[in-house]
């Protein structure tokens, strides 16, 4: 475990989060789940930079910030920071980590009550398979076969 002064210090020539996840997420939580900003302060603030400016939850987004957080920790680059980052982003919306722990599966799956909670959930799973195809060879592979099928089906007709 590092000392949260690392944690920092690490973000300075480190990206936690890969820029592409970053701007996959953007329009999720754009002016739904927090204050509208800049796709670049966006980055910075996942990604702990000194220029990071604060960002604030709109009014009844925090159990979605905390699945949005629980989600997005898996994709923390350096694994040895992810416990960092999760505090570090609860810290950054002045939440403490008991009530994150406590509500951070409410918005997932069968538990997600609400059609605002269904659809958060489900553009936040699409942000992360676009990311995913781009940055997996495998998927990118898939789907330029997919495409190349597709333009010889067009060819056909």
């Amino acid at each position: 475990m590092t000392t949260q002064e690392e944690f920092y210090q690490h973000a300075n020539s480190f990206d936690y989060i890969d820029s592409l996840l970053c701007n996959c997420l953007f329009d999720v939580c754009n002016d739904r789940m927090i204050e509208s900003t800049t796709r670049v302060n966006f980055i910075n603030w996942l990604n702990f930079k000194p220029s990071r400016p604060t960002i604030s939850l709109l009014p009844g987004e925090k159990r979605r910030f905390f699945h949005f957080v629980k989600e997005i920790a898996e994709y923390v680059s350096d694994k040895r920071y992810r416990k960092e980052w999760i505090n570090a982003m609860l810290e950054s919306c002045n939440i403490n980590y008991e009530n994150y722990d406590k509500h951070a599966s409410d918005v997932s799956g069968c538990n997600s009550s609400t059609t605002k909670n269904e659809a958060f959930n489900k553009a936040l799973k699409d942000a992360i398979s676009r990311y995913n195809i781009f940055v997996n060879p495998y998927l990118n592979e898939q789907l330029m076969d997919f495409f190349d099928d597709l333009r010889k089906n067009m060819k056909k007709k």
